[in-house]
């Protein structure tokens, strides 16, 4: 009835055309009224059994951490209690109020520099002494020789981790915005085609590792030919969709991108027979960034190459030993503040408002439900997915398991306290607005650190064997 009333002329009268459009009114208030009533539906029962089973997987690290403070000494329990209070400041006071929720990039920031300078100015300080008084510490370590260089570069990477992230707010901007309105300067062609430059090159680094250790293989050569083909792609699509020309969108070059990136992911991982080594997960990372970038927009590029520079910085902490050793929570400390900065830096918040729906439409401009969904998923959540590989992967590297530990420990307790602040604010003004998504990317972050938690287990399990 309804379907043939579409066809009658504009001139006739069709009463069946205005039932259907009353009646796809109701539909939308009603729609409406429901979406309301069940999103302002607070499951006590729900959240005081949550709350329960978080304070319940709380008390099973107890043990862990006791054990760990244990093995403190002298200036590094200094650290540690800094480390340890601005982290309960970020994971727990933090979700009890919602001036702090908002501004919780600038809290990052700011902890992550507190904590950097921390660490660098004791490491300058031991280096002026060793500088004046070399006696002092060749008592103490046989690697005289090398120390003063180490003392060094331990100071300027702790100064440069923070440094990126500085950049990153100041001058990369624009993440999920369209590149045709020539608004930010991370759209222009000079600086994403030099920053995928800069990620090619690495990639190439990468490669030339691999060929020492296997030599020359069709499987790794076709692999990075097409790494790189798929960086070139991805350039040709920024430029494109920055045209003013409403024919060049970019769409053929973002979907040859994005395929070349999963066909280059699925040979890294499912490829049987190879021994996997740190140079694999290097790649296998580089090209889940490089699928990440097609979906969050030109100005992904510059932030992903400082996200890839403070990462080899921490790498260098990380496997830091004997009197320049950081201690493990602080480590995990930073891991974890530069992973949620960087959410926040390519555009992100835990606010519903501020999902980037541009991600469902980087390779076309007709929608669909799958892929859009998992295009808008990866776009949100991907970096959160990749900072918690990395953190496992270099707690794996190091031989430091606990480093991984305390950064689960760390979003357990982020976790526990959104759930308990959500639950004592549900009569708050804000709590639908800021308090309960708040709540809500607590509990889809803590579900990746568990599932990747539970995979690390598994696969480095067999990888031993």
């Amino acid at each position: 009835k309804y379907k043939n009333s579409l066809f009658y002329e504009s001139s006739e009268d069709s009463l069946g055309f205005r039932e259907a459009c009353a009646l796809y009114k109701v539909f939308l208030s009603e729609a409406t009224a429901l979406g309301k009533r069940l999103w302002t539906t607070f499951d006590t029962k729900g959240m005081v059994f949550g709350i329960l089973i978080t304070l319940f997987s709380f008390l099973l690290d107890i043990p862990f951490v006791l054990s760990e403070v244990r093995k403190m000494r002298g200036i590094s329990l200094t650290e540690c209690c800094v480390a340890f209070l601005l982290m309960m400041f970020q994971c727990a006071l933090l979700t009890f109020s919602n001036s702090y929720i908002e501004s919780e990039q600038s809290i990052i920031m700011f902890s992550l520099s507190i904590l950097c300078v921390l660490l660098s100015a004791r490491r300058g300080l031991l280096y002026v002494a060793l500088s004046r008084h070399p006696g002092i510490i060749r008592k103490k370590d046989a690697r005289f020789s090398q120390m003063q260089n180490d003392l060094f570069d331990a100071s300027w990477m702790l100064l440069f981790v923070p440094c990126c992230s500085r950049l990153g707010e100041i001058f990369v901007a624009g993440h999920g915005m369209d590149p045709s309105i020539r608004r930010y300067a991370a759209h222009n062609p000079l600086v994403f085609i030099s920053s995928l430059a800069a990620l090619s090159f690495l990639r190439i680094k990468v490669k030339s590792t691999q060929k020492k250790r296997f030599g020359l293989r069709f499987e790794f050569l076709l692999r990075d030919v097409c790494d790189l083909f798929q960086i070139v792609t991805l350039g040709l699509s920024w430029v494109e969709k920055r045209s003013s020309d409403v024919a060049r969108n970019g769409y053929l070059m973002c979907r040859i991108s994005i395929v070349l990136s999963l066909f280059c992911l699925a040979i890294s991982i499912l490829r049987p027979g190879v021994t996997w080594i740190h140079s694999q997960y290097a790649v296998i990372m580089f090209q889940y960034m490089s699928l990440l970038m097609a979906l969050t927009g030109p100005s992904s590029g510059s932030s992903t190459v400082l996200f890839l520079l403070q990462i080899w910085a921490l790498h260098r902490i990380t496997k830091t030993i004997g009197l320049l050793e950081v201690h493990n929570m602080i480590l995990a400390a930073l891991w974890r503040m530069c992973t949620r900065h960087m959410f926040f830096a390519t555009g992100h918040a835990c606010s519903f408002n501020r999902l980037q729906f541009s991600a469902a439409f980087v390779a076309t401009d007709v929608f669909y439900f799958q892929s859009a969904g998992v295009s808008l998923f990866l776009n949100t959540f991907g970096w959160e997915i990749l900072g918690n590989c990395l953190v496992g992967f270099a707690s794996i590297v190091s031989r430091k398991e606990s480093i991984w530990k305390w950064f689960c420990f760390f979003q357990l307790i982020e976790v526990s306290c959104s759930c308990i602040s959500v639950s004592l604010m549900r009569r708050h003004l804000m709590v639908w607005a800021i308090f309960a998504p708040r709540f809500v990317f607590a509990v889809i972050f803590s579900s990746f650190t568990l599932f990747i938690r539970l995979c690390l287990v598994v696969f480095f399990s067999k990888t031993a064997d």
